[in-house]
């Protein structure tokens, strides 16, 4: 009797053990049906076991029910990025397999054969994994320099283009010539069944190319010999749900596994690129161009309702009216969404708290309406305002800081007495960092940050670059080179307006003299601090009556616990912070047990970048 390890998707680390006949082992990455409890369930075999140790004693192992492939429905690049990605990053492979699989998968629908042979382990040593950049600030510059790399394989390889945004992949992925279009698929995952189609096709072997998201890293090539990352530093390649995964860093892994190049482009690169290596900034702005402003004096038109004003400077008001009088598009960008950012009792100053997370609950409509919807940006609870304050029960209540709603009718009413001809509502634009993407699509002429203070001073060790980033985004995202910009390096045609109250200061500096002095800045507080990239930095949800078991399991294993959060849905988070992942697997691993279920299992993210 033979012993095969079986991979059940779940959250639970370790794989179930079950008995084969020796003439019948499936291949590792193989789908079986197993019975699990009173069900079955469809698993991926990860291999026979040959540790006596674990197949000793009394234990009755159940049999493998069916098997349901004769080969890894992975193929063997994939297979191994999936068992890497649940080991470092503490996952689980099966909590990656339920990621990279489509629902007809997991119930054990059969999968078409594929017309290609599937690159086999140590099959691609001839090929040596190299990498190289990209960091161009035109889109232009860049995609054209992409889909020159793709002409050059020809019909030896395949690859893999990656973007963070689905809008802007399409758009590449439409731009392709016809020769390389006809052998290229654009990576959809918005319903089970694109999702099924696309893998099918690609499994297939007749997809060269392959244009998506950061979900189509995942897409299964039989062999793969080009991976391309385009906006290599945005914060979107990290999923925001469970299991929170750096596909930078994935589809780097899946370069190095299958031995093929890896381009890393963008308009700057990560901190992780940076640390590695010493990287030139070729672009820096005109002086003209940027425009910093000390917020603190800016005009403070009175908003209703509103205890405290929003200062907009003479300068974004002067260069909006000059932008929408050349007939462009202007941006107004503030990241706080709703009428009122808090509301206050009048009469004893306290502050509307969320129910459930106790959390401070925005206005989302005038505060002096009727029907006032309170909303909590940290749970997404929602409720009415209510009738009277619960501490004094007064009746009258006010905002506190203008939000987006409050800034869109000011901005209006700013504007308008300074034009002529021009409808502002048609070109001036208000809203959130999002907007940035209509610079594709638009002739924007300028970008004004009401507030880039709201995002440096966030408490994340990424906040500063976070506001870096989008601030060099909005100088070139969408711009087109022109011959002069072409002799002169610089951008001609698009301003922008930094409101903050420390301007030219700070991280700030780094917008006129290039990317390249901010990281040299940023990455040295942050190896003094111990932050990724040079250490990571490790959290772990789990719930309130089990939190206090694993921080006196991790103080015991030698890990100092760094900080306990504030209790959220019965949920809390611990902080930590290790240079050996593997050692903290080994701690962690008996948290992950499938006997552990009745006491639901923690959640662990990991931040390397």
């Amino acid at each position: 009797m033979t012993y095969l390890d079986v991979i059940v998707p779940g959250p639970w680390w370790n794989p179930l053990t079950y008995t084969i006949s020796p003439d019948v082992i499936p291949p590792c990455g193989a789908r079986v049906r197993v019975p699990v409890k009173s069900s079955l369930r469809v698993g991926f075999v990860s291999g026979a076991i040959n540790d006596s140790e674990r197949v000793k004693g009394n234990i009755e192992y159940k049999e493998i029910a069916e098997i349901l492939d004769n080969d890894s429905v992975f193929g063997t690049n994939l297979w191994n990025l999936a068992l890497w990605v649940g080991h470092y990053f503490m996952c689980g492979a099966g909590e990656v397999i339920k990621v990279i699989s489509s629902s007809q998968m997991l119930k054990g629908i059969p999968v078409l054969q594929s017309n290609a042979t599937f690159c086999e382990k140590g099959s691609n040593k001839h090929r040596k994994f190299f990498e190289s950049e990209c960091y161009l600030p035109y889109d232009s510059d860049r995609e054209d320099y992409y889909i020159n790399r793709l002409a050059e394989l020809g019909g030896d390889g395949a690859a893999l283009v990656l973007f963070p945004e689905r809008t802007v992949a399409k758009r590449f992925y439409e731009s392709l010539p016809p020769k390389l279009k006809d052998c290229a698929l654009f990576w959809e995952n918005k319903t089970a069944k694109n999702f099924w189609r696309n893998w099918s096709d690609v499994r297939s072997g007749n997809i060269k190319y392959v244009v998506g998201g950061p979900s189509a890293v995942y897409s299964p090539f039989p062999d793969i010999s080009l991976v391309i990352v385009e906006d290599e530093a945005n914060p979107a390649y990290v999923s925001i749900r469970y299991p929170s995964l750096p596909v930078r860093s994935i589809a780097g892994q899946l370069a190095l596994i299958s031995g093929s190049e890896l381009i890393l482009g963008g308009r700057l690169p990560s901190a992780k690129s940076c640390s590695r290596k010493k990287i030139k900034c070729s672009f820096i702005p005109s002086k003209d161009l940027l425009h910093f402003v000390d917020i603190k004096d800016g005009l403070r038109a009175p908003v209703k309702g509103i205890e405290k004003t929003l200062p907009i400077s003479k300068t974004l008001v002067s260069e909006t009216v000059k932008c929408l009088n050349e007939n462009l598009t202007a941006l107004w960008i503030y990241d706080r969404k709703g009428y009122a950012v808090e509301v206050l009792c009048e009469n004893c100053g306290h502050g509307l708290l969320c129910p459930v997370c106790g959390s401070v609950m925005t206005a989302e409509n005038d505060v002096l309406d009727g029907e006032i919807d309170l909303y909590c940006r940290r749970c997404s609870n929602r409720k009415k305002l209510p009738e009277s304050c619960s501490v004094c029960h007064g009746s009258y209540f006010v905002g506190v800081k203008p939000g987006l709603e409050a800034l869109k009718s000011m901005s209006v009413a700013l504007c308008k007495r300074e034009l002529k001809k021009v409808t502002v509502e048609n070109k001036l634009v208000v809203g959130t960092r999002q907007i940035l993407s209509l610079c594709d699509k638009k002739s924007v002429g300028l970008v004004g940050w009401i507030d880039i203070d709201l995002e440096a001073y966030k408490t994340d060790y990424t906040s500063r670059f976070n506001a870096f980033s989008m601030v060099w985004e909005s100088l070139w995202r969408g711009m087109k080179r022109t011959e002069t910009s072409k002799r002169t390096n610089e951008n001609l045609n698009r301003r922008v307006v930094i409101q903050s109250r420390n301007p030219a200061k700070g991280w700030q500096i780094g917008l006129k003299s290039g990317w390249e002095y901010f990281w040299s800045k940023e990455l040295s507080e942050r190896e003094e601090l111990e932050f990724p990239p040079f250490k990571p930095l490790i959290e772990i949800e789990v719930s309130i009556k089990e939190s206090e078991k694993l921080a006196k399991l991790l103080e015991e294993s030698g890990y100092t616990v760094m900080s306990s959060t504030i209790p959220h849905n019965g949920k809390c988070f611990i902080w930590l912070s290790t240079l050996s992942l593997s050692t903290l697997e080994k701690v962690l691993s008996s948290r992950f047990s499938i006997n552990k279920s009745r006491y639901g299992y923690p959640r662990v993210r990991i931040f390397v970048e």
